[in-house]
């Protein structure tokens, strides 16, 4: 019973262990990188299980509603922004020597109208993702 009600959390703790993951820089790549990976292995499990993952986590009472709405266009934005990078790059992600189709693939997947909009978009957003992981679990050591 326990197991059943703690498995809408897995891709949450994915996305939130992405996050706190060591990196070099907190750039686009190594958001989309470390975050974005994370966030599409969690949707990939909420996939298999059915549902939204942050709906479920909400109607059990372990997720408030406030965080779900912060941690759910979240989860999407970097799925999506991941999901281009792993059609069109075998390398990591380098903005500075991207060509314009990608970044304007990009753009259009986090619906944004361009590349610097979606760093910007991209700090914002990691940075709602980390103040919800605060509020959750508490301050990470």
């Amino acid at each position: 019973m326990i197991a059943a009600a703690l498995l809408p959390l897995v891709p949450f703790a994915a996305a939130l262990v992405g996050l706190l993951l060591p990196r070099r820089s907190r750039t686009v790549p190594a958001i989309v990188a470390v975050g974005g990976a994370a966030v599409a292995l969690g949707l990939a499990i909420a996939l298999a299980t059915g549902g939204d993952t942050f709906d479920k986590a909400r109607r059990l009472g372990v997720l408030p509603a406030e965080e779900a709405d912060i941690l759910r266009p979240a989860a999407r934005l970097y799925h999506n922004l991941t999901q281009v990078l792993r059609l069109c790059l075998a390398a990591p992600f380098e903005p500075k020597s991207a060509g314009s189709e990608l970044l304007g693939l990009l753009t259009r997947a986090a619906d944004v109208p361009d590349f610097a909009s979606l760093e910007a978009h991209l700090a914002e957003t990691q940075a709602k993702v980390r103040a919800s992981f605060v509020r959750i679990l508490g301050r990470a050591p």
